[in-house]
């Protein structure tokens, strides 16, 4: 027997906010490309040619960064373990690498996130990989993965050359995976200064001076990518990440990536809807030892709006089917919908947050003569 179940929940507001809706201009950015993401919802508040490939200079070593932060471990610091120092020829950002003794896994990527040592990059790829064509595959393969389709490296450091692109879209999502599966290291893209043998090397991502707010990233400038900027930023738990491609000089590069994060932080609100494996709702069972079960999300529901808008949505949980034990942890029931006016803003499947085994002779008799009469 099937039948359908449609009931509406009104979302509890994690917060008492203004019911009056903020009106926010949008930003008059002077780059070639942008994008301004929300990192908890994945949802992009602000864009212009988001999918447009484009030289991104050093804004390649936020790759680099995450494939070395995967080889020693999620989540963990990275490794001590010093590498043999030499002299790499390369041209643009350096930091001269000693002719002998050693530096260490952590240096080197302090070299490669602050300074843009490119002589860093090809050091610690060819350690890591066995050489930078090597470590340029492992980066490709792992754009790939990620799903970043108009991303292709072509070198380790940024360099200028044919063929090696990527877009405001994809750098955002790659910054993102960054701070979502590494936080412990995120103070790394916040250091202003990186010093090696005697020598200080100056972040060049100018809002770290500028704004209270700026938790990294990183910065790139070639000649065919002009001025490129990465940059991650909280706000009263909000957490933002803008990327600015092509800006004309280091100031508009800044004042874009600035103006970006202001509107989000002052237009924008982002909340946690429902979190992983916590119950929605309780949902009958037929058969079973339980009479019900409880569902929920298997991942948080986080969702970005305009400031006074969230008290608006509204949350359907839609059941097409009756459910007969045995029911395994996990297993779909339904799907959750919030929706804003007529506009579906999620759609999450709703699992059993439990097991249920068959009941014994008796309940699922029972159960047979409740269903026979529905």
């Amino acid at each position: 027997m099937m039948h359908r179940v449609t009931s509406t929940l009104s979302i509890m507001l994690l917060s008492i906010v203004s019911m009056m809706q903020v009106a926010v201009a949008e930003p008059s950015v002077k780059a070639r490309a942008w994008l301004l993401m929300d990192i908890d919802s994945g949802q992009v508040l602000a864009e212009h040619n988001a999918d447009e490939q484009r030289a991104i200079g050093s804004l390649t070593k936020l790759m680099l960064a995450l494939e070395t932060l995967e080889k020693f471990g999620r989540n963990e610091p990275v490794t001590s373990t010093e590498v043999e120092a030499r002299p790499v020829k390369t041209t643009g950002s350096r930091i001269h690498l000693a002719a002998s003794g050693h530096i260490s896994i952590s240096e080197l990527l302090d070299a490669i996130i602050i300074a843009s040592a490119n002589d860093a990059a090809i050091l610690l790829a060819e350690h890591l990989a066995g050489s930078e064509a090597a470590m340029t595959g492992l980066m490709n393969a792992r754009a790939q993965q990620l799903g970043l389709s108009n991303t292709r490296f072509t070198n380790v450091t940024g360099l200028d050359q044919p063929g090696h692109h990527s877009s405001a879209r994809d750098l955002a999502r790659l910054a993102s995976r960054l701070i979502a599966d590494h936080p412990g290291e995120l103070t790394r893209f916040s250091q202003k200064i990186f010093s090696y043998r005697g020598l200080e090397f100056h972040n060049r991502n100018a809002l770290l001076w500028q704004m209270a707010d700026i938790t990294g990233m990183k910065t790139g400038q070639t000649r065919h990518a002009a001025h490129c900027l990465a940059a991650s930023a909280e706000r009263d738990g909000m957490r933002l990440v803008a990327v600015v491609l092509g800006a004309d000089n280091a100031q508009h590069q800044a004042d874009a990536a600035r103006e970006l994060l202001e509107y989000g932080f002052t237009g924008f609100e982002t909340r946690r809807l429902y979190q992983a494996n916590h119950g929605i709702t309780n949902v009958p069972v037929w058969m079973g030892e339980r009479d019900k079960v409880a569902a929920g999300v298997s991942s948080d529901i986080v969702l970005t709006l305009a400031r006074g808008r969230h008290h608006e949505t509204r949350a359907n949980l839609e059941f097409d089917h009756a459910v007969y034990a045995p029911v395994r942890r996990g297993q779909p029931l339904g799907t959750l919908k919030i929706s804003l006016g007529d506009r579906q803003l999620v759609e999450a499947p709703l699992v059993a947050l439990a097991p249920i085994d068959e009941g014994g002779l008796f309940s699922r008799l029972m159960d047979s003569i409740r269903i026979r009469f529905q």
